[in-house]
């Protein structure tokens, strides 16, 4: 039977791979549509190219985090937990400022009419799903296995290593209770 350590690598790795598939669709999609707003070039469309670009962006950090991920798989608890963190963070901003667009900017339509403030509000509230089940359970998995791998202060200040089954052939004198200490 596998370890838990080695349960949790592999769901993490099948859950970056997921993202991976996410992503980067929706990276290629954010730069055609950039590029259609650069080849149909006025002040007023400024706004609609700016956008595009900045969720790129943060589409393509979110890319270069998960694939760092899996090329470093010798990282600790921490460090994943820091970048799943960070990637929930990025996806979550994003889609802050696709509602913010599609809330408060109603008057500008995209691409000729075809996204209206309707199709874009109900696109924005529906993408929720994208965050809550790529970004976030993953996130959560990283915590969870951080937090619970954190040793205990006792242990830490005496230098011990070991679980009970090493310990098990210590003195009478040792306390009893010494493992509920923590």
């Amino acid at each position: 039977m596998p370890s838990t350590s080695a349960v949790g690598s592999v769901f993490l790795v099948h859950f970056w791979l997921f993202q991976v598939m996410v992503a980067v669709p929706t990276f290629v999609l954010l730069l055609i549509a950039a590029k259609a707003d650069l080849d149909d070039w006025r002040l007023d469309t400024f706004y609609v190219l700016a956008a595009d670009l900045i969720a790129a962006g943060l589409t393509a950090h979110i890319i270069l985090i998960t694939l760092s991920e899996l090329w470093l798989p010798a990282a600790g608890k921490r460090l994943t937990f820091w970048l799943e963190l960070a990637k929930s963070l990025l996806a979550t901003a994003m889609w802050i400022g696709l509602v913010a667009d599609a809330k408060w900017n109603y008057r500008r339509n995209y691409h000729g009419g075809y996204w209206d403030w309707r199709h874009r509000w109900d696109a924005c509230l529906a993408s929720v799903i994208i965050p809550c089940m790529v970004f976030y359970p993953a996130t959560i998995f990283a915590a969870c296995a951080y937090w619970c791998s954190r040793e205990c202060p006792q242990q830490r200040e005496s230098g011990e290593e070991g679980g009970p089954e090493e310990r098990s052939e210590e003195s009478e004198r040792t306390p009893l209770l010494r493992d509920e200490a923590c």
